[in-house]
Formats: structure tokens, C-alpha cells, sequence
């Protein structure tokens, strides 16, 4: 350590002051001794400031200096040299070992790929289990499809590519993702390799190599946990839930190399300005609009288009509209109306209704189907034949096997309400269906009608009669 003494002296020669500095490795003392007990503070301030001090310089090895101050980055080790007074040449953090192995960094680079990932929910109503997210690493757009096993994943893949194919005309060049053994079989890479599709796995136990579809999928599912916390929703309506915050996520405005725009646009104006085909496409369509966006779970009401002028009057009662469809269905085909009851005594058999739920293939109730049917147990019994011929299970089985043989093209015929016409060889009546009876009235049945005994046989005979007209 080394000391040097500096003395100054005021003009009246009161006082003096004897100041030594100290220099150390990383540090500098300034000492003062009074002969008076006063203390001029600002005389001594401005001694201070004029007192310079040289700064020592010190060149080592710039490897060892890295290492003194704790492995700094190249621009800290810059401006080393101006607050220190030590002149080293910044080391890079290839050329230092515990920087290259401590300082380790997600690829940040652009590069135009999909990322892929697939992820768990649980059971939903329409039996997904999963969902298969696809993810552009260029504009963020994302496509999300849910599917009940991962074995759909080659089905999704084939998806996907065709929209892309068929809505922009583009082709899938890479795609990034974790060793997913569902999707990417043997067999599957082969037909990539065969189309020209890069595949890149990201390491095993290195899951921030697919950082991009990790995170993507992170903000989708937290997305959609809020839109089933507004809405209420049980957790198996998350499909719907996990679509609508793709939907929402593509259209969100973001922050992408300095310019705000949605993904979409971001798609778009890509388009626009690299391809001739989309070159015409209108600036102000770029943008989405949002105008239609509604809060997820709001209330919603149906709108129907089947309602008739004629059914008015019965819409508060859902069971007698469906009874008057049906109603007037049967009064338009069979052609009859309610009579009086004959004055001679004769059998009347009583009407009932048969209400039917039908569901379309996403078992959602699809419609109320009601039909008039007849009460055969309260037929009496006569001499009539009812046996008619129907088709065996052998006769069924010789026919496909002839059409085999040969060749041929069989085709299936379903006959709508097939008893219905038939016409009948005896007169029946029958009371009115419940909730439509009227004292002293009754219907004689013109055609067959369900529940009857005799229907089938006079459909098999008016059949027959058809085909041997044809020639058959």
C-alpha cells in the first residue's frame, strides 16, 4: 500500500491541513489533520475537488480478470476499464468454459416452422380426451383439433395440412415437436420424408426446445379455464371452451418485431405481399373484426322457421303442437275426417299416441316425433289371414352372395310410412286419439294404419301387385 501527504495552508495562516492518500487494491483514503479546532467545510470541500488523484492502470491476463469479476458479459467487461483503470480485452462466452456451460439460452431465431404438441383434458360430452394443437411459429396463428385417441393423430395431421393447402396455398415445410410415439410411427415419418416435411424432435428431457407449442398451449388452456369460469360450464364442455379461445387468441392483437397486429393479419399481409394471387386482397380486410365477438356463456335464444300460420295458436303447448303435426300428417294422407258414430252397433277401437325424442349424430335432441296408432290388442278376432311374407336371413345372404358373384349393384329402399298405403279390406272404426275426442264422432280408416293386425299382409300384397306390373 502506498501513502502520499499533501499540506495547504489559508492566507491568514489559521490553520493547515495535512491530507494523506491511501491507495489500495480497490479503494482510495483521504485523511485529514487540523491544527485549529475550526473547521472550514467548504474551504476544505473545494481543496478536495481540486486535489487530483492519478489512476493506476493494471494489465493481467484477461482470462484471469474474467474470472476476478465473476464471469461479466462482453459489454460489462467494456466499460471495465473505465471504472476500474484495469485494460482487458473482453473474453467471450464460447471461449470461457463456465459461461458456455452456465449461460445457456432458448433459440430466439426466426425460424419458419410448426410447432406441435398434444394435450390432455380429460373425458368431454362428445368423448375428446385430447386436443392436437398446431402452431405457427411465424405469425402465432394457431388450430387446434380434439380427438378421443391419440391413434387419430395421422387422421389430424391429414386435416391440417389440407387446410392449410386448400385456405392459403401453402405447404408444410417443418414441424417441431417432442417425441410423440402416437403420432410419428415409423410408418408416418416415411410418408413425411416422402412429401419433403423436415421433422425435428427436440431433445429428450429438454422440453424448452419446443418451448414455442409449450407455451402456446399454456396460454390457450389458461384462456380457456377463464372462459369455463365465466360461463359456468361443467368441465366437460371444454372442447367448446378450448375452441373459442383459439378462435379468440387468433384474432388478439400483439406486440411481433415492433409492429402491432393480429395473427391473422399477420397471415394476410404475408400473403398479400408475397403471393400474386393475394395481391388484390383489400388493406381494410386485413384487420379482423371483432364486432360479432360475444362473452362466452352469454345467453342465447333458438330461432326457428318452421312454425305455420295454421300451429299459432298452440305454441305455448308443446305437446298438443306436436299432436296437431301429426295430426294433420295423417288427415293429408289417409284423406279422412271425423264422422258420426253409425247408429248400429259396431266395434270401435281405440287411438293412442307414441311420442319419439330423436337425436342427430352429436346426440343433441334433433326434433319430437309423435304418430297415431291403433290399439290392435282390442281388435276382436276373426277369420282373417295375417301371416305375411317376410324376409329370411338365408334368402338375405343368397342374394348378397349372387350380387357378389357377379357384380352387381344392390341398393337399399326404405318406404316412409309403408302400412300407411295400403288400402283396407274391411271397415274399421276407431275413436278419436286422446285429446282430440268429440261425443258421438269416429274415424273409419281409409288406409292401414300401425298397430293393426292385418297391415303387413296388405302392404306385402300391394307391393307384389306393384312389382308384377313391372314385370318382375
Amino acid at each position: 500500500m502506498r501513502s502520499n501527504h499533501a499540506t495547504f495552508r489559508n492566507e491568514d495562516d489559521r490553520m493547515s491541513f495535512l491530507f494523506r492518500v491511501l491507495e489500495g487494491r480497490a479503494q482510495k483514503t483521504l485523511e485529514t489533520r487540523y491544527k485549529s479546532e475550526e473547521r472550514p467545510f467548504s474551504c476544505l470541500a473545494e481543496m478536495v475537488q481540486s486535489l487530483e488523484v492519478p489512476k493506476a492502470v493494471t494489465t493481467t491476463d484477461d482470462t484471469l480478470w474474467h474470472a476476478r469479476m465473476g464471469h461479466p458479459g462482453p459489454e460489462a467487461q467494456n466499460l471495465l476499464s473505465d471504472v476500474t483503470g484495469v485494460k482487458i480485452r473482453p473474453v467471450a462466452t464460447t471461449d470461457c468454459e463456465i459461461c458456455a456451460t452456465t449461460k445457456l439460452r432458448k433459440d430466439r431465431s426466426r425460424i419458419p416452422l410448426v410447432s406441435f404438441d398434444l394435450f390432455s383434458f380429460g373425458a368431454a360430452f362428445n368423448g375428446s380426451q385430447y386436443l392436437a394443437l398446431f402452431t405457427d411459429r411465424f405469425t402465432g396463428e394457431r388450430r387446434g383439433y380434439n380427438i378421443p385417441h391419440k391413434t387419430d393423430l395421422p387422421t389430424v395431421w391429414v386435416k391440417f395440412v389440407s387446410f392449410i393447402k386448400r385456405r392459403y396455398d401453402l405447404n408444410v415445410v417443418s414441424i417441431l415437436t417432442d417425441h410423440e410415439k402416437a403420432l410419428f410411427t415409423e410408418a408416418f415419418k416415411d410418408g413425411l420424408a416422402f412429401e419433403g416435411v423436415e421433422i425435428l424432435f427436440s431433445s429428450p428431457a429438454h422440453p424448452h426446445q419446443n418451448g414455442h407449442a409449450e407455451r402456446s398451449g399454456g396460454v390457450v388452456t389458461h384462456t380457456a379455464a377463464r372462459l369455463m369460469a365465466q360461463s359456468g360450464f361443467p368441465t366437460t364442455m371444454w372442447p367448446t371452451a378450448v375452441h373459442h379461445a383459439i378462435y379468440l387468441l387468433n384474432r388478439l392483437p400483439g406486440v411481433k418485431e415492433g409492429v402491432k397486429s393480429q395473427p391473422i393479419e399477420r397471415r394476410l399481409r404475408w400473403l398479400k405481399n408475397n403471393n400474386k394471387d393475394w395481391s388484390a386482397f383489400p388493406e381494410e380486410r386485413l384487420q379482423q373484426d371483432l364486432r360479432h365477438v360475444r362473452a362466452y356463456g352469454c345467453k342465447a335464444y333458438p330461432m326457428s322457421v318452421t312454425i305455420s300460420s295454421t300451429e299459432a295458436d298452440f305454441l305455448a303447448l308443446s305437446h298438443v303442437f306436436k299432436e296437431l303435426r301429426a295430426f294433420e300428417r295423417l288427415c293429408r294422407q289417409m284423406g279422412f275426417e271425423p264422422l258420426e258414430t253409425p247408429l248400429t252397433a259396431r266395434h270401435e277401437t281405440y287411438l293412442k299416441w307414441v311420442f319419439v325424442h330423436k337425436f342427430n349424430p352429436e346426440e343433441y335432441l334433433a326434433k319430437h316425433k309423435a304418430r297415431v296408432v291403433v290399439c290392435g290388442n282390442e281388435q276382436p278376432p276373426n277369420e282373417l289371414s295375417v301371416y305375411a311374407c317376410t324376409l329370411a336371413a338365408r334368402t338375405f345372404r343368397l342374394l348378397m352372395a349372387i350380387a357378389a358373384y357377379f357384380d352387381l349393384e344392390a341398393r337399399q329402399y326404405d318406404f316412409v310410412n309403408a302400412f300407411c298405403n295400403s288400402n283396407l279390406d274391411k271397415e274399421i272404426y276407431c275413436k278419436l286419439p286422446p285429446g282430440w275426442q268429440k261425443k258421438g264422432k269416429a274415424w273409419r280408416l281409409r288406409k292401414a294404419l300401425h298397430g293393426l293386425r292385418r297391415p303387413p299382409l296388405l302392404w306385402y300384397k300391394l307391393l307384389r301387385e306393384w312389382l308384377e306390373k313391372q314385370g318382375y
